[in-house]
């Protein structure tokens, strides 16, 4: 029996974290999207356990937890299931909505309508904490089933990496890029822009899954191999190739995952940074086989430029704000057909 979610997503990132969200629990035959609100996902799943593994894997899912009950703006009850009546309530109002409301009638109003609907037989709240979100005109309230923070993953430094050059790419976007491959251990990831590895150390490091990286520095690639040679938990291959010349075999990978360059370092050996892309994707679309995933994260002027082969559907497309000279986009494409 599938049972009601809700997850606390990223408002900063809430294209991205509704993706990663969708992502991470999509394959599940018993996984749907019921509803969206600012900084909240109503989904149903048949395993809850998939729930929280999702919320602990994940860059930006802030806690998942059995949904109680969801109240409009006029106070009606949308959905009710009785959990049990709580003793200690976290309340978040979410980008200051429902200024309307205060924390305190919230709360009251939540626990008039346990103590109604429940029973006297199940006023005992077991479980996690229970938390009452204010959002979009309603409050929604349930009882959480993990929340474990983010703090180890967003204080991971690149510059701690055995080999570091500057550019190299946060571990916890690294995590994000990976996670929205929906990966699955036993499977290889192409990584065409390898850097300093970051990509394929998430893809290790969380779901075991093994990776084929490049570069065409060669000094990349030696620090590249000295990085994975100290954190990898899976095999890897590190090669010295033009991401647009690779030298595999099509439909070998089932996922594709990068972070081209996109400054004035590609001009030494292309005219510009949207010819590299477009040479490279040729590449990495023939590289992936039918069912596999493409994510990529480009700037936001180069991902205009980009076309979508013959074969691909766009599953995602995401902006995200770095500073004023850079807002990438991150392109999430699925091979339908060959």
């Amino acid at each position: 029996m599938a049972s009601l979610i809700y997850a606390n997503i990223s408002e900063k990132f809430p294209c991205l974290s509704k993706a990663e969200l969708i992502s991470l629990l999509g394959k599940n035959a018993q996984f749907k999207e019921v509803a969206s609100f600012t900084g909240m996902e109503i989904f149903e799943i048949g395993d809850v356990n998939e729930a929280i593994k999702a919320q602990r894997y994940s860059s930006t899912i802030k806690s998942v937890g059995m949904l109680s009950l969801i109240i409009d703006s006029v106070g009606e009850v949308k959905f009710f299931e009785c959990l049990g009546l709580p003793k200690d309530v976290k309340v978040k109002r979410i980008q200051g909505m429902n200024r309307g409301l205060r924390r305190e009638k919230a709360v009251k109003k939540v626990i008039e309508i346990i103590d109604r609907e429940c029973g006297t037989a199940t006023l005992e709240h077991r479980g996690g904490p229970f938390e009452v979100f204010l959002t979009d005109g309603v409050v929604i309230a349930g009882v959480q089933l993990s929340a474990e923070g983010k703090g180890e993953i967003m204080q991971k430094n690149p510059h701690n990496l055995p080999f570091y050059k500057p550019g190299a790419l946060n571990p916890w976007y690294a995590r994000l890029l990976v996670n929205l491959a929906s990966p699955d251990m036993g499977k290889v990831l192409l990584d065409p822009f390898c850097g300093t590895a970051t990509i394929p150390l998430a893809a290790s490091e969380v779901w075991g899954v093994e990776s084929l990286c490049s570069d065409i520095r060669r000094d990349m690639c030696a620090g590249a191999k000295k990085n994975l040679e100290s954190l990898s938990k899976t095999p890897y291959e590190v090669i010295r190739a033009d991401a647009s010349f690779l030298p595999l075999r099509g439909g070998s990978f089932s996922y594709a995952v990068s972070d081209p360059p996109y400054n004035r370092s590609v001009r030494s050996l292309y005219s510009n940074a949207s010819d590299l892309i477009s040479r490279a994707n040729k590449q990495i679309y023939d590289l992936i086989r039918p069912g596999g995933i493409v994510v990529l994260s480009v700037d936001e002027g180069l991902a205009l430029k980009m076309k979508v082969p013959d074969g691909f559907e766009v599953r995602f497309r995401c902006p995200m704000y770095v500073h004023n000279r850079l807002t990438r986009t991150i392109m999430v494409m699925v091979k339908t057909r060959l």
